[in-house]
């Protein structure tokens, strides 16, 4: 009863004993910066550099991450929504298309919780014209070395905050692999760090380790007014280098998470297998994931009320469920003001309802593996 376990929660390692990194190949540029969203920003001041037109505009997907936005919103785009496809993640090609005009300057393509866009499909679709293809990973981080080699887009947008596949206190990272953009990079100040930030920097991993921990993290779920999860649209403030902090364990962090092995996802896969006619296994559904390790395994149940069902019963049995993303990006308070969307997304608001992610963190045991099968097994409704 006093368990519940977080949807992510790798541990963060405070050691700093592994060698730097190789993020990106020797002709590539890398910028390591204070957050994702910031490094995601700076792609798009790139793109927007490159293009230089003077109504930028990028096209995004209508189910993410209002972060997006933000960046956009700071590197002075306008964000043109576009729907997905059924049943995927995967932006809708007809609608990139349609909305694709002599004011587009990038793409955003998500990578899906470790399931790829269809990049060379996206390429097609742009052709010769001077359009800039921008992955964004933040949920999600390769296995090779260098970084770079596990994508194919003209920049890669990493994110290493607190619950993120390579876990610190914050930072991110933006990998140039086009050299055509390289004029065109800004140079940002390094972040300043008064005494106190330093104190803080370091007291965040041994607590986020500690809040984590099953006990911990249902004491702080079961606190009044908790919003644990919740998504919301913030404006970014700044785009500012890497702390030193950060930076000197990063490579720690991502050694970890990529000799971290993946028990718990293939126990996962083997419930849903049991399960065809009740839920909808969305990698093996995806014609562009290969096995890639996953920071949360997303499945679809076939209704907006069995997904309630469901996730009620899982997070009765803390087993760290979620919905991800609570709705399409245009029902996110503050984010409809600043975004051109010339469809109802259909699509990604029937995904977005039926949505659960399970955790795949280290946390996870057979208790939980248990209860998902005993939720599936319970829960009713139409095949997935």
């Amino acid at each position: 009863m006093f368990h519940r376990i977080a949807p992510v929660g790798n541990p963060i390692s405070w050691r700093h004993s592994s060698p730097p990194p190789t993020l990106v190949a020797r002709e590539e540029r890398c910028l390591l910066l204070n957050s994702g969203t910031a490094a995601l920003a700076a792609a798009l001041e790139i793109a927007s550099e490159y293009a230089n037109l003077p109504k930028p505009e990028v096209i995004m997907p209508g189910y993410a991450c209002p972060d997006i936005i933000s960046a956009a919103v700071f590197a002075g785009l306008t964000p043109v929504l576009v729907d997905i496809t059924p049943q995927h993640p995967y932006m809708s090609l007809q609608e990139i298309s349609a909305v694709i005009n002599h004011n587009t300057v990038a793409i955003l393509a998500l990578n899906f919780l470790g399931i790829p866009e269809r990049i060379e499909n996206i390429r097609q679709l742009i052709g010769e014209k001077k359009i800039v293809l921008i992955e964004d990973s933040a949920q999600w981080f390769p296995d090779t070395n260098p970084v770079s080699s596990s994508f194919s887009t003209d920049m890669v947008v990493l994110s290493f905050g607190k619950g993120k596949p390579v876990s610190l206190p914050g930072g991110g990272a933006l990998l140039i692999r086009n050299s055509e953009l390289n004029n065109h990079i800004k140079t940002y100040s390094s972040e300043k760090l008064s005494f106190f930030d330093r104190l803080k920097l370091r007291a965040i991993p041994p607590l986020y380790n500690c809040l984590i921990s099953p006990l911990l993290y249902w004491l702080l779920e079961s606190m009044p007014g908790s919003k644990l999860g919740e998504t919301h649209y913030d404006v970014l403030d700044d785009i500012s280098t890497m702390n030193s902090i950060q930076g000197k364990h990063l490579a720690e962090n991502i050694r970890r998470y990529q000799q971290r092995d993946q028990t718990t996802q293939l126990a996962i896969k083997e419930v849903l297998d049991t399960f065809p006619e009740k839920v909808y296994d969305l990698p093996s559904h995806c014609n562009s994931y290969n096995g890639q390790r996953l920071l949360r395994y997303p499945v679809l149940l076939p209704t907006a009320a069995s997904r309630e069902t469901v996730l009620a019963e899982l997070i009765n049995a803390g087993a760290g469920a979620s919905p991800f993303y609570p709705s399409v990006l245009p029902s996110i308070t503050g984010v409809a003001e600043h975004i051109v969307c010339h469809s109802a997304l259909p699509h990604a608001t029937d995904f977005a309802a039926r949505l659960i992610t399970l955790p795949t963190h280290t946390n996870v045991t057979n208790r939980h593996i248990f209860a998902l099968k005993s939720a599936l097994k319970d829960s009713q409704g139409q095949p997935a």
